[in-house]
């Protein structure tokens, strides 16, 4: 049974209400999508019970862009978001002791909001690397939902900090959009596209910053009853990122299959499909997901031609790699490198 991906329907609420200032209806906005807009008037139903995928939200972004007119909707929606509309998830954040017990709360917590995608967080010896993940891909176009998601997080970190903060740099794996003038407004920092992962870059010093407003007592009693919510939830096994790591040390060969990646998995084949399909994905599927995210890595070095791009990648030939990346991107390699 392939994994559902949700959030909560109150999602929607803030996509809906920075619409409406532009004049967006909420009916025009929703149309075509099976939304159910008696109930976003109703104070008495639980964010957590009624949900709607998390794919159709990433649509509603893009689709509330279009609408708008505002080609940085995501970003201007995550400008004002604050931690109240995350419910339990925002006040744990919002109560941590220090900002990096927070950042740890979310990769940890996240869940409990959406399991759409994931926080992860990299400890490096003088930089920490906060990546946001999708585990539901369903939509391939999630820029706005995405930038939304990354501007909502800064500015909960410097909610949290009083101002204090602004990342390093910023990340993204989308292309570079026309005008980026909203992005290094609202970051305060460098901001990067068609990169490898979505992620802030953080200074490890800043882990340390105080929450200005954390009540120590509170923080105790949220924290363990969110840790008891959490362990309820479906567990998000460790078996697919296994997966992963074995099919992008081998999908140079050509040769990565169901069979090969089975065998040094250690498992059969019937093993292998039924746990990839409960987590909502395939060996096929994580092959073109991993092909794409390597193929904008290599793509960013000029001294690789594409013809080990394409090597490295596992495919048979230049022209197989061309047909696969133009599905992937709606561009040409040359054309994506020229644009760099």
């Amino acid at each position: 049974m392939a994994r559902l991906y949700t959030v909560p329907l109150r999602e929607i609420r803030k996509i809906m209400d920075a619409a409406s200032k532009y004049g967006v209806v909420a009916r025009q906005l929703c149309e075509g999508f099976s939304v159910d807009l008696s109930l976003l008037d109703k104070t008495d139903i639980s964010t957590v019970d009624c949900r709607v995928p998390f794919g159709q939200l990433i649509s509603l972004y893009e689709r509330a862009a279009k609408l708008t007119g505002d080609d940085a909707f995501g970003l201007h929606v995550g400008e004002r978001t604050r931690h109240k509309m995350f419910d339990l998830f925002g006040y744990v954040l919002m109560n941590c002791p220090t900002l990096g017990v927070a950042l740890n709360r979310a990769v940890r917590y996240k869940a409990m909001w959406s399991n759409g995608a994931v926080f992860r967080l990299t400890m490096g010896r003088s930089q920490v690397h906060f990546i946001y993940e999708y585990m539901d891909v369903s939509a391939p176009i999630r820029r706005q939902e995405c930038e939304m998601t990354l501007a909502a997080t800064t500015m909960l970190c410097r909610s949290m900090t009083q101002e204090r903060w602004n990342p390093v740099e910023v990340y993204f794996q989308h292309a570079y959009p026309k005008d980026i003038s909203e992005h290094l407004r609202i970051f305060r920092a460098p901001v990067f596209f068609s990169k490898p992962t979505n992620e802030l870059v953080i200074d490890r010093s800043t882990l340390g910053l105080p929450i200005s407003k954390a009540d120590p007592g509170l923080f105790t009693v949220l924290d363990c009853y969110a840790g008891q919510l959490v362990s309820k939830l479906p567990s998000c096994s460790e078996f697919v990122d296994h997966a992963r790591e074995v099919i992008t040390s081998t999908i140079s060969s050509g040769q990565v299959s169901l069979e090969s990646t089975a065998r040094r998995l250690g498992v059969s084949c019937r093993t292998l499909q039924r746990r990839l399909q409960q987590e909502g994905t395939s060996v096929d599927e994580l092959i073109q997901q991993i092909r794409r995210e390597l193929s904008l890595l290599y793509l960013r070095d000029p001294n690789v031609a594409l013809s080990e791009v394409a090597y490295l990648l596992g495919f048979a030939g230049v022209s197989a790699f061309h047909n696969a990346f133009r599905k992937w991107t709606g561009k040409t390699p040359t054309q994506y490198r020229r644009e760099l």
